[in-house]
């Protein structure tokens, strides 16, 4: 029945919006392991980070355990090496899920392909802090956004047909995709920002 259907396309714009805050729940946990990440490089030289010095790192965890060897090898730096592989685990299962739909596709192609590690330069690893940070701080302001947007036009199907105000289910979801798309293009779904490219060293 058009009653049944109007109730269905509001149930189902709503649960839209509830898989913006759930994406913005994982965007914390997202900051979370890029603060642990941050803190484990720094507990690591700069020498210990490139594909050469992985590589190298690599065989200095396995000789840890040869006995002789293994008391010449620094432990605090593999001790994080390992923790910080432990790490990158997170990113690497994390890395899409809470930025689709928050950012733009030509971004989000940029963002993908980086993935924080010690075969990077520290630097190239610092450019993936920076910018998920700010695309964590895109998802939780867009669930917000998104959430204030659809009360009100929600209010909105609770008004009487015949009143002008008056949006039925479809028209709400066309209203919520209008803003979706109008979103995507906005300076605040945008990942280099002023400010990000200032951090980044960009002039």
């Amino acid at each position: 029945s058009p009653r049944c259907n109007n109730y269905k396309f509001i149930i189902d714009a709503d649960q839209l919006v509830r898989e913006s805050e759930e994406k913005s729940a994982v965007s914390l946990d997202n900051d979370a392991n890029l603060d642990k990440f941050e803190y484990l490089q720094n507990q690591i030289p700069d020498e210990g980070f490139g594909a050469t010095a992985d590589i190298t790192g690599n065989v200095k965890e396995y000789l840890q355990d040869v006995p002789i060897i293994g008391q010449y090898i620094d432990q605090e730096a593999i001790s994080a090496r390992q923790a910080l592989k432990n790490t990158q685990i997170g990113f690497v299962l994390g890395i899409v899920g809470p930025y689709k739909g928050a950012i733009s596709n030509k971004e989000l192609s940029i963002f993908q392909a980086s993935v924080a590690g010690l075969s990077n330069e520290k630097q190239a690893n610092q450019f993936i802090i920076i910018t998920s940070r700010r695309a964590n701080q895109i998802a939780r302001n867009k669930a917000v956004a998104e959430r204030e947007h659809f009360s009100k036009l929600y209010r909105r199907t609770k008004k009487k047909p015949n009143d002008p105000e008056y949006l039925d289910g479809s028209q709400l979801t066309g209203e919520m995709n209008k803003w979706r798309r109008d979103w995507a293009e906005s300076e605040e779904a945008k990942i280099f920002t002023p400010e990000v490219l200032n951090q980044l060293g960009f002039e």
